[in-house]
């Protein structure tokens, strides 16, 4: 309860994708579920080669659900929906800018290849599926887009020997 207490709420999560050089902005909302365990939907807006995935709807949206896994600052995101996503997060030590900075591990949406990227949430408003499709806040954006772009000093996304899974490929 103590970590719903502290993170329960609505977060933008801010990425770099696999293929190309730009940053995916998503949706993740964290809430409780009977008995007070922490579960989470993550949302995304599909870039538009992904169009033909059975799952997206007419939004371009995917959603995942599942638990989250809370062990002192570490949280653990989970989810087997349409494969396994697993996102490990140190959350934040400031209590009024709620947040978490992690790795996530799953496959893309496009070709179903593995992939390995830095991720971070920050605290968010709430907002509704059709708010967000319209939201200039969410979506893909280049990576030197100037809302954006100061990120990229927290995210590598390169062919480099710290690449989590992909020693010698560009990712």
């Amino acid at each position: 309860r103590a970590f719903l207490d502290a993170y329960e709420g609505t977060y933008r999560c801010i990425r770099l994708t696999t293929r190309s050089r730009e940053i995916l902005v998503t949706h993740l909302v964290i809430r409780a579920a009977a008995g007070d365990i922490p579960r989470f939907t993550h949302v995304e807006l599909i870039p538009d080669e992904a169009q033909q995935i059975p799952s997206r709807n007419k939004l371009r949206m995917i959603k995942h659900d599942g638990y989250v896994l809370p062990i002192g600052r570490r949280a653990t995101f989970v989810s087997f929906e349409g494969g396994v996503r697993l996102m490990s997060c140190i959350s934040s030590t400031n209590s009024d800018q709620p947040g978490f900075s992690g790795v996530l591990l799953s496959t893309d949406a496009i070709g179903d290849f593995p992939f390995a990227a830095r991720v971070i949430l920050e605290h968010y408003r709430e907002i509704s599926e059709s708010e967000l499709e319209s939201s200039n806040d969410h979506g893909l954006f280049p990576s030197t887009d100037p809302r954006f772009s100061p990120y990229l000093d927290y995210i590598r996304n390169s062919s480099k020997r710290l690449s989590v899974l992909f020693a010698e490929k560009e990712i």
